[in-house]
Parts: structure tokens; C-alpha cells; sequence
């Protein structure tokens, strides 16, 4: 039996990719080892892997047509762009399964097809602020957030509602382009109010850079 993959091996997302395929190639082994029955009779699990190159709008689509409509396998595991996909399942439905992916607002609930492997992004990042509140004394945040992430954007949306719920001021709220190298400009608007904490809205391949950068100004 054979499934698909559609993970970011290349591109600003390539901190995903290869560890998700390793975890699920350890998977596959293991459940192969002793194989499974459906409709009586025995299987393995083989999967055929595509890179999105962190590009789920164009390399992405074009991998999870391939799949669906010319291998016609019958489930899809990917790692980032649900809300990409949920137009194509539309028109051309078909299982997938989310092993990353936790956007708000979720993109899942309006599409049966859809499914994730992890809580959505409401389920966490409460528990940051309330973290930061009560064992951090935190009373102000500057967020800086990844434009164009929907990932991010989402996460900045929840840390805003989080903050006002737990009391805690928003200092500023600057953003920087995806891809970018330099950000000099979103992290001294953030510095420049002087919060408590600093929230990076993004996954930890897009932030690293950035946390490098604001420890390096001070």
C-alpha cells in the first residue's frame, strides 16, 4: 500500500522536513516489521515523498495533484500548508493528514478531508501568556511577527487576544518579510518599548535568525 509525503526539504522551512521524513520513515519500519490487515488481507506501508520547497502555493499543488490524480493514492501526509490545500480538496477531494500545521484560524473545521496530528494553535499559546504572567512577572510584550506566515500572523492574533486576557500590555507589534535577512527594523521597534518578554511569531526555522539577531542587539 502506498501513501504520500509532501514535506519541505529545501527553502526557509528545511528545518521541518527532514526530521519529519526521518519520523515517519522510523514509522513505516516499525509497522512493517510485522505488517497490518485491511479487508482480510496483509499489507506494508510505502511512501512516496515530494518536496513543497517551502513553497506549498506553487511546488506544493503541484505535488499533491500528482498524487491524487496521476499516482491516485488514496492518503496524503504533509507539514505546512493546510490553507493552501483545502481549495484543491474542493475541487479533487482526497485524505490528508497534517503533521505540523496548527493555524488559527483553523482551516479543518469546514473540510472533512482535512485532519492533524497535533493540537491547533488556541490549544498552546494561551498557556505562553499565562506562563509569562504568573512565572515571569511579565506586564508587557513586544510581538514581531513573519508578514505573509500564515502560521505566524495566526500565532499574533492569539498572543493579542491572550495578552488583553491575562492583562498584560502590548508594547509593539512589528512585523518583518518572510524570507528576510535583516531585522533590524522589526527588532528596534520591539526593543524601542522597552516590554518584558518578546514574542516571535513563526515555526523555529523562521525565528532562529531573528532570536540571533535581537540577543546580538542587547
Amino acid at each position: 500500500m502506498k501513501v504520500g509525503a509532501i514535506l519541505s526539504m529545501s527553502g526557509v522551512y528545511s528545518t521541518l522536513g527532514p526530521a519529519q521524513k526521518k519520523a515517519l520513515t522510523m514509522g513505516v519500519e516499525a509497522l512493517n516489521r510485522t505488517g497490518f490487515t485491511v479487508v482480510g488481507k496483509r499489507r506494508t506501508l510505502e511512501i512516496a515523498y515530494a518536496d513543497d520547497r517551502s513553497d506549498p502555493a506553487t511546488t506544493g499543488v503541484t505535488a499533491l495533484r500528482d498524487m491524487s490524480q496521476a499516482q491516485r493514492l488514496p492518503v496524503i501526509a504533509y507539514g505546512l500548508g493546510s490553507a493552501t490545500y483545502v481549495p484543491q480538496l474542493k475541487r479533487r477531494p482526497v485524505a490528508m493528514i497534517n503533521i505540523l500545521d496548527s493555524s488559527h484560524p483553523s482551516v479543518i473545521t469546514g473540510n472533512p478531508h482535512l485532519s492533524l496530528t497535533r493540537g491547533g494553535s488556541p490549544t498552546y499559546v494561551p498557556g505562553c501568556l499565562y506562563y509569562a504572567k504568573r512565572r515571569l512577572d511579565t506586564k508587557k510584550i513586544s510581538i514581531i511577527t513573519a508578514k505573509g506566515e500564515p502560521y505566524g500572523e495566526g500565532l499574533t492574533q492569539l498572543v493579542r487576544e491572550s495578552a488583553r486576557a491575562e492583562g498584560i500590555t502590548i508594547g509593539a507589534s512589528s512585523e518583518y518579510p518572510l524570507g528576510a535577512t535583516d531585522y533590524s527594523n522589526a527588532i528596534n521597534t520591539a526593543v524601542a518599548a522597552e516590554p518584558d518578554a518578546i514574542y516571535l511569531s513563526s515555526v523555529t526555522g523562521v525565528i532562529l535568525p531573528v532570536l540571533k539577531q535581537v540577543r546580538q542587539s542587547g
